[in-house]
Protein backbone atom coordinates (compact mmCIF):
# COMPACT_ATOMS: atom_id res chain seq x y z
CA UNK A 1 0.00 0.00 0.00
CA UNK A 2 1.50 3.47 -0.96
CA UNK A 3 1.44 6.17 2.15
CA UNK A 4 1.87 8.71 -0.44
CA UNK A 5 -0.76 9.53 -2.82
CA UNK A 6 -0.12 9.05 -6.61
CA UNK A 7 -0.67 12.49 -7.67
CA UNK A 8 2.26 13.07 -5.89
CA UNK A 9 4.44 10.32 -7.45
CA UNK A 10 3.10 11.08 -10.63
CA UNK A 11 4.44 14.10 -10.62
CA UNK A 12 6.21 15.52 -13.43
CA UNK A 13 8.60 17.81 -11.00
CA UNK A 14 8.54 15.50 -8.48
CA UNK A 15 9.66 12.50 -11.66
CA UNK A 16 12.76 14.64 -11.83
CA UNK A 17 13.50 14.91 -7.92
CA UNK A 18 13.42 11.06 -8.23
CA UNK A 19 15.47 10.67 -10.81
CA UNK A 20 13.95 7.76 -12.91
CA UNK A 21 10.28 7.22 -14.10
CA UNK A 22 7.84 7.93 -11.35
CA UNK A 23 6.28 4.70 -12.30
CA UNK A 24 9.03 3.19 -10.48
CA UNK A 25 8.92 5.24 -7.24
CA UNK A 26 7.52 3.77 -4.60
CA UNK A 27 6.78 5.41 -0.70
CA UNK A 28 9.86 4.13 0.83
CA UNK A 29 11.89 5.33 -2.65
CA UNK A 30 10.70 8.62 -2.22
CA UNK A 31 11.68 8.45 1.90
CA UNK A 32 15.48 7.12 1.15
CA UNK A 33 16.15 9.70 -1.79
CA UNK A 34 14.30 12.82 0.65
CA UNK A 35 16.36 11.41 3.76
CA UNK A 36 19.49 11.31 1.49
CA UNK A 37 18.78 15.05 0.02
CA UNK A 38 17.62 16.00 -3.50
CA UNK A 39 20.96 16.55 -6.07
CA UNK A 40 21.10 20.19 -6.28
CA UNK A 41 21.08 20.31 -10.01
CA UNK A 42 17.94 18.25 -10.47
CA UNK A 43 16.57 20.80 -7.51
CA UNK A 44 17.83 23.88 -9.96
CA UNK A 45 16.00 21.92 -12.79
CA UNK A 46 12.41 21.63 -10.61
CA UNK A 47 12.32 25.18 -9.92
CA UNK A 48 13.18 26.22 -13.54
CA UNK A 49 10.07 23.99 -14.70
CA UNK A 50 8.30 25.79 -12.06
CA UNK A 51 9.42 29.30 -12.83
CA UNK A 52 11.20 29.80 -9.62
CA UNK A 53 14.38 31.06 -9.97
CA UNK A 54 13.64 34.46 -10.31
CA UNK A 55 11.13 34.73 -6.78
CA UNK A 56 14.44 34.79 -4.52
CA UNK A 57 11.57 34.86 -1.23
CA UNK A 58 9.63 31.70 -2.86
CA UNK A 59 13.43 29.64 -3.20
CA UNK A 60 14.28 30.43 0.13
CA UNK A 61 11.24 29.55 2.19
CA UNK A 62 11.64 26.29 0.18
CA UNK A 63 14.62 25.29 -0.52
CA UNK A 64 16.71 27.56 2.57
CA UNK A 65 19.07 29.71 -0.12
CA UNK A 66 18.77 32.04 -2.54
CA UNK A 67 19.71 31.52 -6.83
CA UNK A 68 23.60 32.23 -6.43
CA UNK A 69 23.78 30.10 -3.60
CA UNK A 70 22.41 27.10 -5.02
CA UNK A 71 24.35 27.66 -8.48
CA UNK A 72 27.71 27.85 -6.25
CA UNK A 73 26.93 24.70 -4.32
CA UNK A 74 25.38 22.95 -7.17
CA UNK A 75 28.82 23.13 -9.22
CA UNK A 76 30.42 20.18 -6.97
CA UNK A 77 28.09 17.08 -8.27
CA UNK A 78 28.27 15.15 -4.87
CA UNK A 79 26.30 18.08 -3.01
CA UNK A 80 22.53 17.33 -2.19
CA UNK A 81 20.20 19.63 -0.44
CA UNK A 82 19.30 18.82 3.50
CA UNK A 83 16.81 16.28 4.37
CA UNK A 84 14.84 19.20 5.56
CA UNK A 85 14.54 21.21 2.91
CA UNK A 86 14.10 17.86 0.26
CA UNK A 87 11.08 17.26 2.03
CA UNK A 88 9.98 20.72 1.67
CA UNK A 89 10.29 20.89 -1.87
CA UNK A 90 8.87 17.42 -2.53
CA UNK A 91 5.72 18.84 -0.57
CA UNK A 92 5.88 21.84 -2.99
CA UNK A 93 6.55 19.76 -6.10
CA UNK A 94 3.44 17.75 -5.06
CA UNK A 95 1.13 20.28 -3.81
CA UNK A 96 1.66 22.17 -7.43
CA UNK A 97 1.15 19.45 -9.00
CA UNK A 98 -2.92 18.87 -7.20
CA UNK A 99 -3.13 22.50 -7.07
CA UNK A 100 -2.83 22.75 -10.87
CA UNK A 101 -5.51 20.13 -11.19
CA UNK A 102 -7.78 21.90 -8.93
CA UNK A 103 -6.89 25.56 -10.72
CA UNK A 104 -6.88 23.98 -14.27
CA UNK A 105 -2.58 25.88 -15.06
CA UNK A 106 0.44 26.21 -13.29
CA UNK A 107 0.65 30.02 -12.96
CA UNK A 108 -3.19 30.32 -11.29
CA UNK A 109 -1.82 27.28 -8.71
CA UNK A 110 1.64 29.14 -7.91
CA UNK A 111 -0.44 32.41 -7.27
CA UNK A 112 -2.84 30.50 -5.03
CA UNK A 113 0.23 29.02 -2.92
CA UNK A 114 2.24 31.75 -2.45
CA UNK A 115 -1.00 33.48 -1.31
CA UNK A 116 -2.43 34.10 1.94
CA UNK A 117 -5.64 32.47 2.46
CA UNK A 118 -8.61 33.41 4.59
CA UNK A 119 -9.55 29.50 5.05
CA UNK A 120 -5.80 29.55 6.27
CA UNK A 121 -6.52 32.23 9.02
CA UNK A 122 -4.14 34.48 6.58
CA UNK A 123 -1.30 32.21 6.12
CA UNK A 124 -0.27 31.18 2.32
CA UNK A 125 -0.10 27.48 1.44
CA UNK A 126 3.61 28.00 1.05
CA UNK A 127 3.92 28.92 4.93
CA UNK A 128 2.07 25.82 5.86
CA UNK A 129 4.60 23.72 3.86
CA UNK A 130 6.77 23.70 6.41
CA UNK A 131 6.19 20.32 8.01
CA UNK A 132 3.41 17.26 7.07
CA UNK A 133 0.73 18.76 9.93
CA UNK A 134 0.76 22.39 8.21
CA UNK A 135 0.11 19.88 4.21
CA UNK A 136 -2.18 18.20 5.28
CA UNK A 137 -4.39 21.19 6.44
CA UNK A 138 -3.24 22.70 2.82
CA UNK A 139 -4.17 19.82 0.97
CA UNK A 140 -8.10 19.71 3.23
CA UNK A 141 -8.45 23.02 2.22
CA UNK A 142 -7.45 22.32 -1.39
CA UNK A 143 -9.88 19.49 -1.11
CA UNK A 144 -12.38 22.06 0.06
CA UNK A 145 -12.06 24.71 -3.22
CA UNK A 146 -12.27 22.09 -5.48
CA UNK A 147 -15.76 21.10 -4.38
CA UNK A 148 -16.84 24.16 -3.82
CA UNK A 149 -16.85 24.69 -0.16
CA UNK A 150 -14.37 27.68 0.10
CA UNK A 151 -13.42 30.03 -2.75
Amino acid sequence: MKVIEDAAIDSEYVEVLLGRGSGEAGSLDCFQLIEAGFKLTDVIQVLMSLGLLKNHHVMKQIIGMTLPTLQRKATDPSKTLDSTHSERLFRFAALTTRAEEVFGDKPSALDWIVKPALGLEGYSPLDLLANSVGYNIVLTFLGRIEYGVYH
